[in-house]
């Protein structure tokens, strides 16, 4: 088959940290080493004063960044520039692109692609990768009645994806090409690079610790404040640890929060990782604990099964899609809950071995090489 020019739009990109950035890097490298040729456009970041265009190489595709006012909402850095317009614009007629996709519904760059794709007669997809509003309950009922205004995208968009079915259900029109298709994890990218007890050692958690993790941005809808309300349960069970790995606009919040409840010594904030590291620390923990308000999907469930540790969730968005209560992880409802099942599972020995060893195999049916090839499919569908 031939090659394709595709040309991926997106607010969210390295060296913000999240599942977003990490899975547009995935599947724009995958796309690529099938033979296609991947061009990534996002902004720069929020302190680069740049009036230029910026063309690199990241990994085996190409990465472009455009200049524009930069502001954080909705959990992410986002560019609200009407000059991104006219760079755009002249990246499609520069690249002359098969197809494009925008890489989210709330994003002005993602828009601003959408009209020029209708212009330049360049089909256009999208992947909706979160619930909206999901917390928002007024918000919320207004995107789900018929006024909804994300229905008049459909005469701009020839096909979407989602992460999960319940990211799927929010989209309120069909195209005829709407796939879901999972988050995926590349476990050859973040094997670890060095020994646990070097991990350990390097946190001040001995041998007999048991460690329960959190990997993720670090703003209040991914439950970080719940993640600390869990150790003030635990508090007089010293030997239990919690490693939180990430970084975010609440962590200067969570640091006071920690100090004034006295768990400064239960609880680590390690900072932003480079992906490639998080394995380092995947591989330390006993258990995984995801108290998001709102989720998609949740890249680091995956990524936390396929080093064999436990995960715990909220029923929330696409989580029960993947995480099946009893079977591949445990689905609580809310922190009093978490604390029996921790309890049960580090405390009195609630026997999860027989889980642990099937939720690695389990985590590995979501790959990039199968996420790729089934979004390539679309593609072509659509071209031809």
């Amino acid at each position: 088959m031939n090659p394709m020019k595709i040309m991926i739009i997106t607010d969210c990109f390295f060296p913000s940290f999240g599942g977003i950035e990490s899975h547009i890097h995935y599947l724009s490298s995958q796309l690529a080493k099938m033979g296609n040729k991947v061009y990534v456009i996002t902004h720069l970041a929020k302190n680069d004063v740049s009036n230029e265009i910026i063309k690199d190489r990241y990994d085996n595709y190409s990465l472009i960044k455009i200049p524009g006012n930069v502001v954080y909402k909705f959990g992410a850095d986002i560019s609200l520039s009407y000059r991104s317009f006219k760079y755009l614009s002249q990246l499609i007629d520069e690249i002359k692109p098969d197809i494009i996709h925008g890489q989210s519904v709330l994003s002005f760059l993602v828009f601003q692609a959408m009209i020029l794709a209708k212009r330049n007669d360049i089909p256009f997809v999208i992947t909706k990768h979160s619930l909206i509003f999901r917390n928002h309950s007024l918000i919320n009922s207004f995107l789900n009645n018929q006024f909804n205004p994300l229905s008049s995208l459909k005469r701009y968009v020839s096909g979407t994806f989602s992460v999960s079915g319940s990211v799927r259900n929010e989209i309120p029109f069909k195209t005829g090409k709407d796939i879901i298709i999972y988050n995926g994890i590349d476990k050859n990218e973040i094997n670890p690079e060095v020994d646990p007890e070097m991990i350990r050692g390097e946190l001040g958690i001995n041998a007999e610790n048991k460690i329960i993790g959190f990997v993720s941005r670090l703003i209040e809808k991914k439950g970080v404040y719940d993640f600390i309300e869990l150790f003030s349960m635990l508090k007089k069970y010293k030997n239990i640890k919690g490693v939180i790995v990430g970084d975010g606009p609440e962590r200067e919040n969570m640091i006071k929060v920690i100090k004034k409840k006295g768990l400064t010594d239960q609880i680590i904030l390690v900072g932003n990782k480079p992906h490639k590291n998080i394995g380092n620390y995947y591989q330390i923990f006993d258990l995984f604990f995801l108290p998001s308000k709102t989720e998609g999907l949740g890249i680091v469930l995956l990524e936390a099964m396929m080093f064999n540790v436990i995960p715990i969730a909220y029923n929330t968005g696409g989580i029960a899609e993947i995480v099946k209560n009893g079977e591949t992880g445990f689905i609580t409802s809310n922190v009093e809950d978490t604390c029996m099942l921790v309890m049960d599972i580090l405390l009195k020995g609630k026997d999860v071995n027989e889980m642990r060893e099937f939720i690695g195999n389990y985590a590995m049916g979501f790959t990039w090489e199968k996420i790729a090839a089934n979004t390539e499919m679309v593609y072509r569908k659509i071209l031809n």
